[in-house]
């Protein structure tokens, strides 16, 4: 079966897609892009997050293939770190720089309180500055302190659970 038709690779798909969507709305309507939904760097980035996550599961020797939720958000995140803005979106000719960073760490946001199962309504400004700082200040080049980070953002805010294959 081809991975691009798989169970796993399309909810996977699906997930930043409604993240992406997340983020363009998020914004003030002078700086939304257009999410770029058949973009091939989507695609790659799914694919990328397949084989890392396996990577992970195996060194861990997680059963049943499940992971931590912050894990996976950490996992995400690291991966959408690496790519740049212009992959997955397509900006008006006129938006300043900082917006290509802002849409990406407003599309990690919604990953991790998506993931981490973070109620909206518990979402505060701290808790907001918080993961501000962590998605525009500090670059997750280590992924150790990324998933540190995430699951004590789980612990005080949100569920803790295992994922299968997401």
């Amino acid at each position: 079966m081809n991975d691009r038709l798989s169970t796993p690779f399309l909810k996977r798909r699906q997930f930043l897609v409604e993240c992406g969507r997340a983020a363009v709305t998020a914004l003030p309507a002078g700086l939304r892009p257009v999410l770029l939904i058949d973009s091939l760097h989507l695609d790659r980035l799914v694919e990328d997050y397949g084989a890392l996550r396996d990577q992970f599961v195996t060194r861990h020797g997680m059963g049943g293939n499940l992971l931590a939720n912050h894990k996976v958000a950490a996992l995400y995140v690291w991966l959408l770190s690496r790519i740049p803005a212009e992959s997955l979106f397509l900006f008006p000719a006129d938006s300043p720089p900082e917006s290509r960073r802002l849409v990406m760490a407003t599309m990690m946001n919604a990953v991790i309180v998506a993931l981490l199962g973070i109620e909206p309504s518990r979402v505060d400004g701290l808790l907001q500055d918080d993961l501000e700082y962590c998605l525009l200040k500090e670059a997750p080049a280590n992924l150790e302190w990324l998933c540190c980070t995430l699951h004590a953002h789980c612990l005080l805010n949100g569920a803790r659970t295992n994922i299968p294959r997401y």
